[in-house]
């Protein structure tokens, strides 16, 4: 008859392997409910972030436009801390230097050197279906650390 009996070894491996993968589903759940609260949003009293929409249009000194969706702290949501936080990275789109061109500055260094407006325009104005368009006027901001910013707002930050 075959020996069946498991050895310690054997039994503690399979311990540790279970809590390793116990704690592989449990730690990635904490964090999401770290973020966003227990009602999947973030006010700005609690820990957690806020996404806010930031476009940037440099059309009128000829430079590019484009919009991302950045993460600001929710204690900090304000568009000087969106604008911090959103990046402009190399638009190489050239060769070896495409894959191998990392630089970056955030958009306040790049929006420093300027005149350039900003207009904050409330997630909850607009209408539903029509995202792509601001329903509207939005407010123009000019102190931006004075601010503050919901969950989905676009700051617009236009050259002049």
């Amino acid at each position: 008859m075959v020996n069946v009996a498991i050895s310690r070894k054997r039994l503690a491996a399979a311990v540790a392997g279970v809590a390793a993968a116990v704690m592989l589903a449990v730690v990635p759940a904490y964090a999401f409910y770290y973020v966003h609260g227990n009602a999947y949003d973030a006010g700005s009293g609690v820990n957690g972030a806020v996404e806010v929409v930031v476009t940037i249009d440099g059309s009128a000194q000829g430079k590019s436009s484009w919009t991302q969706l950045v993460c600001v702290p929710a204690s900090e949501s304000t568009p000087a801390a969106a604008v911090e936080q959103a990046i402009v990275s190399s638009n190489s789109q050239n060769g070896v230097a495409a894959i191998h061109n990392y630089d970056y500055q955030s958009v306040k260094d790049y929006v420093a050197n300027g005149k350039w407006t900003c207009t904050v325009y409330s997630a909850a104005d607009r209408k539903a279906g029509t995202h792509t368009a601001q329903d509207g006027s939005g407010k123009v901001v000019s102190d931006l650390a004075g601010a503050e910013l919901q969950r989905f707002d676009q700051v617009v930050l236009t050259a002049s």
